[in-house]
Formats: C-alpha cells, sequence, structure tokens
C-alpha cells in the first residue's frame, strides 16, 4: 500500500529517454509511423514532442549500443513535494545524486533514481 503522504505529489509524466542501437530507425519510426515532432538535437540524442504536449519533449532518443530505458522523468506538484519525494528515494537507497538539468527540463530539479532493471 502506498504512503498516503505520497498522494498527489508526483503530478505527470514529464517525458522518457530511449535507448537504441538504431537511432535513425527509431527516429523514422517515432515520426512518420507515431507523428511525433522533432525538437532538436544534443550530441547522441534527439528530443521528440507530442501534438499537444506543452513541453519541450515528451521523448528523448538516445543512441546506445543496447536498447532500453535511459530515464523516466516525474514532474512533481511543487518544490516541496518533489524534496520529500527525493527523501523518500534516499531513505530506501535508491537517491544517487542530482541531475544538472538536460535541454527543455530548466534548473536542475531532479534527482537519478539507482537503476534497478540492468545495465545502462
Amino acid at each position: 500500500m502506498p504512503d498516503p503522504s505520497s498522494r498527489q505529489e508526483i503530478a505527470h509524466l514529464g517525458h522518457v529517454e530511449l535507448r537504441t542501437p538504431e537511432p535513425e530507425k527509431s527516429l523514422d519510426f517515432f515520426v512518420r509511423v507515431l507523428g511525433l515532432i522533432e525538437n532538436g538535437t544534443d550530441g547522441d540524442s534527439v528530443y521528440l514532442r507530442t501534438w499537444d504536449d506543452y513541453e519541450h519533449h515528451s521523448l528523448k532518443l538516445t543512441a546506445a549500443k543496447t536498447s532500453g530505458v535511459g530515464r523516466t522523468a516525474l514532474r512533481a506538484s511543487s518544490e516541496e513535494a518533489l524534496k520529500r519525494r527525493v527523501v523518500a528515494l534516499e531513505e530506501r537507497g535508491l537517491g544517487v545524486g542530482w541531475v544538472d538539468g538536460d535541454t527543455g527540463t530548466g534548473k536542475p530539479s531532479a534527482t537519478r533514481r539507482r537503476n534497478t532493471c540492468g545495465p545502462r
């Protein structure tokens, strides 16, 4: 059962980073088949957004040796809620430090969670 204090502190999914060994094919799929809109690049990453998304990007595709989820961003309902969720992660030994921001994410305001799903 979830901790009642955590209810409504995570407002919505921010974006997902997918790692792909076939970046051109992945980009083609998300743009031509699903209709996402390319919204910029940074190194080996391409930022895509959905038609009605008000954020900079919904999906970040990053070239990698293996496929997988690089990051899942969650938006907190307030700065105080974010701080409480960071403490909850750290208390469980899952926090691994702050992210200094990323293209389209604004000020540094996220904590990295320990990857429990395999290698990055």
